[in-house]
């Protein structure tokens, strides 16, 4: 199945909603403490925090321990939540602790992350009217000089290839159909 992304963005938009209450992000991070503080950074400077930031260490070895635990002092009690662990088991290992962690101190959505990226200060308010509409969300990717960064795909399981949507069709806004997403801000309920 083939879909066109769905321009329908202005009626999703045009109705602010206040963000569910329990967003958790996950992020898996192994020896990149300046990777680390810049997305905690930009976390600490969200219009609408999240409920919880899970900090999946994956076995480092140099100082990123050291900024884990000034963001667990610089941040609201509680919100910092530092999953240290023992072995380095991979991204897809680091994120299934992280979902655990999430799922067991009761979060409602969990937005997965890599340490190397940095989320927009409204992005939450920015997901929020599509939060009640789906229950995987993906959201538009920048490089660090601002142009936007194109991976969107669907996996053709028949051909075992991801088939990219047109930049055009993607850049016309709202949104695409797509059976696959990155460790990279994909959204989770």
């Amino acid at each position: 199945m083939t879909e066109t992304p769905k321009d329908d963005a202005a009626e999703t938009a045009a109705t602010p909603k206040a963000p569910p209450s329990k967003v958790a992000i996950t992020i898996v991070t192994y020896n990149r403490p300046t990777f680390l503080d810049e997305l905690l950074e930009s976390i600490a400077a969200m219009t609408t925090p999240p409920w919880r930031v899970i900090v999946v260490d994956n076995a480092s070895t140099d100082h990123t321990q050291d900024v884990v635990a000034r963001w667990s002092e610089k941040l609201p009690e509680g919100l910092l939540v530092n999953a240290l662990q023992e072995t380095n088991t991979g991204g897809a290992g680091g994120f299934s602790v992280g979902t655990q962690v999430a799922l067991d101190l009761g979060a409602d959505w969990i937005w997965l992350m890599d340490d190397d990226v940095e989320v927009l200060p409204d992005a939450l308010e920015k997901f929020a009217p599509w939060m009640e509409r789906f229950k995987v969300i993906h959201g538009r990717r920048y490089d660090f000089d601002g142009s936007p960064f194109y991976w969107q795909a669907r996996f053709n399981e028949w051909l075992g290839v991801p088939l990219p949507y047109s930049v055009k069709d993607f850049d016309r806004g709202g949104y695409a159909v797509t059976n696959s997403g990155t460790f990279e801000g994909m959204l989770v309920h």
